[in-house]
Parts: C-alpha cells; structure tokens; sequence
C-alpha cells in the first residue's frame, strides 16, 4: 500500500513538472521592443497576407510557431513601429506584404536553440509587381539556467527567433525606398 502511494506521488510530482511549463507561444512576446517612428515612414497601407510555411508542431515536439500566430506578430510590430499609414491584415491596400517561413527548426539540448528563415517580399496589387523582396535568417537561444523546464525553453526559443526576424525586418523597412 504504501509503495502505490509513493510510486503515485512521483507520476503525480512528473505530471505537475511535465505540465508547469505549457502555456503557449505568445504574440504578444513575438513582438519586438522597438521605437516607433514619429512620422510615418510611408505614406501607404500595407496589408499583411497571412503567412505561409509554418512547421506543424508535434506532440511531445518542440513548439512550432504558426502560420497565424508568425502573422499576427508581424501586423502588431508593424503597427507599433509606425512606418506605414496604416496596416491591415488580409484587406485592400497600397501594398500587400508576403511572409514565407522557408526554414524553422530547433535544436534540443540542455540549451535550446530556434533557428528561422523568412522570406519577405512587398507587392504592388494594382500590377502584381514585387517592388521589395529580402530574407532574414534568426537564432535565439535559451539556456538551462534560464529555465528549467523544457517546455519553457521551447516556447521561449521560438518566441526569441521570431522577435529577432522582425526586429531584422523593421530595421531593413526603415532604410528602404519604395515607390
């Protein structure tokens, strides 16, 4: 009887362990600490197209960010960084904005590494032209000593690299010249 009760406390102590660290990837940690622009770069809308290529995330996998959630951290930086007149998601505009994840992995140690690959290009709807096309390659590693829980770190890797890529992309946008 009393060996039950101990083996129950260890699955019941590993499920709590297991469980601690599940709490989604966040957009809202996706998004970039980045200073807004006073002016308006850009006299134009963009529209942002729901992303494409997203790695489905497995059980017992690491976390995979997706299509919608890589999306709606790329309108929200986009908003905050103030470079264009307005940005909508899935809407007419000036411009329609393609984001391709061409390559998302992650590396399983004690330190958890996220590695991703975005393709980025702006199109003129009224001719279909790409008038802006750039890649940006991201890493972001979280350690043991950072967290703990596997989980955790997963979550935290992703986040990391995707924040990283927007951060590459917003710098890029703020030199460039569209017409």
């Amino acid at each position: 009887m009393k060996q039950s009760t101990i083996c129950l406390s260890f699955v019941a102590l590993a499920l709590m362990l297991l469980l601690s660290g599940c709490g989604g990837i966040s957009v809202k940690k996706m998004t970039p600490d980045i200073d807004t622009a006073l002016i308006t770069r850009f006299d134009k809308s963009i529209n942002v197209i729901t992303a494409a290529g997203a790695r489905k995330g497995v059980f017992g996998g690491p976390a995979m960010v997706s299509n919608d959630e890589f999306t709606d951290a790329l309108v929200a930086t986009l908003k905050k960084a103030n470079l264009f007149k307005e940005v909508y998601k899935n809407s007419k505009s000036d411009y329609e904005l393609y984001s391709d994840l061409v390559a998302q992995g992650q590396g399983v140690s004690l330190n958890y590494e996220s590695a991703l690959v975005v393709q980025y290009r702006i199109v003129d709807p009224k001719n279909n032209e790409v008038i802006w096309k750039k890649g940006f390659n991201s890493r972001f590693t979280v350690t043991v000593l950072q967290s703990f829980s596997g989980a955790v770190r997963t979550t935290k890797a992703q986040e990391g690299s995707v924040r990283s890529n927007l951060s590459q992309l917003i710098q890029s946008l703020s030199s460039a010249k569209l017409p």
